[in-house]
């Protein structure tokens, strides 16, 4: 036996009420995610920005050096990424060119996406002296 339901019907789509909430909501989730991975993205391109103009200003710092005193191309290269923050792993002097590559920490945001992990960001630069004006 069927039991039959007495007084009005509910009105249609009585059932999706709330709906529209939860839908804002996961809009709303799915917007901060997008927001959050835009800052750090925005963050890890600056430090790269800054780092390539720290190795670039150590690479003519060093080929500078050269052409006074040339044993002291180096230290003069890892003392100017130093003070810009940068540190260099590796340089190297023929003549009066120049090349060095250097490192610097990732932002604390990309850090704390791979815990545990030392997360650097890497640039190398290349600068010569010309004797003559081009």
């Amino acid at each position: 036996m069927t039991r039959r339901r007495v007084g009005p019907r509910p009105p249609r789509g009585a059932d999706d009420a709330g709906s529209a909430s939860i839908l804002v909501a996961v809009w709303a989730l799915a917007l901060t995610v997008v927001a959050s991975a835009a800052m750090v993205l925005t963050t890890v391109l600056a430090t790269r920005a800054t780092l390539a103009s720290a190795v670039d200003l150590a690479a003519l710092a060093g080929a500078s050096a050269t052409l006074k005193e040339p044993g002291e191309a180096c230290p003069r290269a890892v003392a100017t990424a130093t003070a810009n923050g940068a540190t260099v792993t590796q340089c190297r002097v023929a003549g009066t060119e120049v090349w060095v590559v250097a490192r610097a920490r990732a932002p604390a945001a990309v850090e704390w996406l791979a815990p545990g992990r030392a997360t650097f960001l890497s640039a190398q630069a290349h600068a010569a002296l010309a004797a003559e004006p081009p």
